[in-house]
């Protein structure tokens, strides 16, 4: 009996059977396939970071985090991303964002290693690894000399402008429920220092380092008083990686706390020292 023969003498729904069967032993094949590679665990990030050569921080464009000067990028914190990136033999690619928010969603979406330059909050804490604090700045209320200085928190009343992201509105909220101020979703800490410059604004909070670079471009900004609310700057990582880097970033803000380094980018972005800052990186790290 020829192979046609013997093909016709087999009924037609035993064809289709066999057919369906194949199919669907294939399509099986391909889910198992799949199941396997999915559950391969992934790389140590480390080693990741390593093969791709390049170490990302995201953070945003402001004269003490990150810019661009005539001669390159420059800020307190790419200098210090930048002397980590190296200890690792690593390149540092800067990604700008418009705001903080944006620089923990960065981080989350794994676009940025880590961020920089944001404040330590236990509200962060709930949502990504925070390193221990490396630098510490005072909150201070800024008006425009020629105006009309305000002496307490309460003459801020309808007066008082804030970023979204700055931590001080729910300070504010949380010490101060009955102050009324506006909360500009679209600008950043120094576009309305500029404002107040400019007296487009009456009163505007930044921190004490951001309000002294500032000055020396629009010096008729003035520190109207320090709020009790102080910030700790500290560096973000996602939660649901594995800690390697991690580890690796709180070892080397450690070894910079206690090193000439600090000292000098300290100095080089915020002037003399013992004004600004190195007695706070000294407290920090006697903690």
């Amino acid at each position: 009996m020829s192979a046609r023969t013997a093909e016709k003498s087999v009924p037609k729904s035993h064809l289709r059977t066999a057919r369906i069967l194949r199919i669907t032993a294939f399509a099986v094949l391909l889910c198992l396939l799949a199941i396997i590679s999915t559950c391969s665990p992934p790389l140590p990030v480390l080693d990741e970071i390593r093969a791709s050569g390049t170490l990302r921080m995201a953070t945003v464009n402001s004269a003490t985090t990150y810019y661009l000067a005539a001669n390159g990028p420059t800020g307190f914190e790419y200098d210090l991303a930048k002397r980590w990136a190296e200890d690792l033999n690593l390149d540092l690619d800067v990604i700008v964002v418009g705001n903080r928010k944006q620089a923990i969603a960065a981080v989350q979406s794994g676009r940025a290693h880590f961020a920089a330059g944001l404040a330590a909050t236990p509200k962060r804490a709930e949502r990504v690894r925070l390193t221990q604090p490396y630098f510490e700045v005072t909150r201070q209320v800024v008006w425009r000399s020629g105006n009309k200085k305000p002496k307490s928190i309460a003459a801020l009343d309808t007066k008082l402008t804030l970023p979204a992201d700055i931590d001080s509105v729910e300070w504010l909220r949380r010490n101060h429920p009955d102050l009324k101020f506006k909360v500009d979703a679209d600008a950043n800490t120094e576009e309305l220092l500029v404002r107040v410059a400019e007296q487009k604004l009456d009163y505007t909070i930044a921190d004490s380092t951001l309000v002294k670079l500032n000055q020396r471009y629009y010096p008729k900004l003035r520190v109207a008083f320090d709020l009790e609310e102080t910030s700790h700057l500290a560096w973000i990582f996602p939660k649901d990686r594995d800690p390697g880097l991690y580890n690796k970033a709180v070892a080397f803000l450690q070894d910079m706390k206690e090193s000439q380094a600090m000292r000098t980018i300290v100095d080089r972005y915020f002037g003399h020292i013992e004004r600004v800052g190195l007695s706070v990186v000294n407290r920090l790290r006697d903690r």
